[in-house]
Formats: structure tokens, C-alpha cells, sequence
């Protein structure tokens, strides 16, 4: 007589790694996933161990990784809602689409600048907010802007020595002030001047601005 029980529960070995993988059910693995191909999931999935997407992960439901008992990345419906309590990198763009919005508690990053030869570089690819005692007169480089069409706004704090040395400074030849006038420098001890430069361009022209003098 043929069995017309329940179905069994699928057994997978700890380890599994597929080229394409497509389920209607729920598929739980306890062990290390490991897809290098297209994954289609139209029910739930939820991933206990390590996992490595290389393929094309298209959700329809929902999905979960976790670390022991911990969610570290959740995708909540084929919305697209996710969450993360652990630390997220992208090394693309994020862009929130029908309608959708990205939030986040803004926050600049911050370098300090030092200088070598009597030059320094600025690099806008790690920072928006750079600080620079000055040591010697300097001749200021801008390096890694966002690509033309993406607009990008920097600050640079300029302090001079202890000593009031009043050293020179010298702006990249892209950047314009206003009526091609380069500002003055505070000279004394400890003085303090705020520089902010805007790019939309690549770097091709950076709009420059003292927006604070002896600031000490």
C-alpha cells in the first residue's frame, strides 16, 4: 500500500553548496550555504550559518541571516524593507525607488591633514570634514572627487602653528573664488580659518569659500 502520510522534512547535509537553487517551500539549513548561481525563494527561508551569495538572490518572501540566534541582515517582504544590527558595506549606490525614501542620522566623516615637502593632499573619497595645522606653507591637493554630475561639498579647518609663523597657503588652480580673489589667511598663533569647497563637476572647478576667519 502506497504511504499517504505527511511529506517528509527535507534533510540537508550541514555543508551544501548548489549552482541554482528554486523552492516553494520553507527551506531552513542549519549549516554553511554556499550559491554561486541564480536563487529563487517564494516562501520563507531562514539561514543559520555562514552564507555566500555570488549569483542572483530574487526574494519573494521572507529572508533572514543570522549569527547564532541574531538577525544580521533582514529582508522583511518583497518590498524590499531590510534591516541590519550588525555593520552593512556597499560599495555601490543605495537608491530607494517607487516612491521609497533612504533615512539615516547624518553624519560627516573627519580627517586630519598633515603635510610633508610643503604639500598635503586632501583625499574626498575618505572625509568631508578635514582639519590642518599648519607646519610649513603648504600647496593643497584635492584628490578622488565624486565623478561629474554628483555634487560634493568638503570643509577644511586651517589653524596656524602656536608660534604664529603665518604660514603661506597655496589652493589648487581649480579652485575659483569669488572675483578670483583668493582670501587672506589669518596670521596669528592658534588663529583659526574655515575653508569650504563645492564640486559638481569631478573636480574640474571647485567653488571655494572662507566661511569663518580667526575663528580662535
Amino acid at each position: 500500500m502506497p504511504y499517504i502520510g505527511p511529506d517528509p522534512a527535507p534533510v540537508f547535509d550541514p555543508d551544501i553548496s548548489v549552482n541554482s537553487i528554486t523552492t516553494s517551500g520553507n527551506a531552513v539549513i542549519g549549516g554553511t550555504l554556499g550559491v554561486t548561481g541564480a536563487t529563487t525563494l517564494s516562501s520563507t527561508a531562514t539561514v543559520s550559518g555562514a552564507s555566500e551569495f555570488n549569483g542572483t538572490v530574487d526574494v519573494d518572501a521572507d529572508f533572514a541571516v543570522r549569527n547564532g540566534t541574531t538577525d544580521k541582515f533582514t529582508i522583511a517582504s518583497s518590498t524590499g524593507n531590510a534591516s541590519t544590527s550588525g555593520t552593512l558595506g556597499v560599495t555601490g549606490e543605495i537608491t530607494a525607488t517607487g516612491g521609497g525614501t533612504v533615512k539615516a542620522t547624518y553624519q560627516e566623516r573627519f580627517a586630519t591633514v598633515t603635510s610633508s615637502s610643503g604639500a598635503a593632499t586632501l583625499d574626498l573619497s575618505t572625509a568631508n570634514y578635514f582639519a590642518h595645522t599648519l607646519s610649513e606653507a603648504t600647496t593643497y591637493t584635492f584628490s578622488n572627487p565624486p565623478s561629474s554630475g554628483t555634487a560634493f561639498t568638503f570643509t577644511l579647518e586651517l589653524k596656524q602653528d602656536s608660534g604664529g609663523s603665518a604660514y603661506a597657503t597655496t589652493w589648487p588652480n581649480t579652485v575659483d573664488f569669488a572675483g578670483g580673489t583668493e582670501p587672506t589667511d589669518s596670521s596669528g598663533a592658534n588663529e583659526v580659518d574655515i575653508y569650504v569647497f563645492t564640486t559638481r563637476d569631478g573636480g574640474t572647478t571647485y567653488f571655494g569659500f572662507q566661511s569663518g576667519a580667526d575663528m580662535s
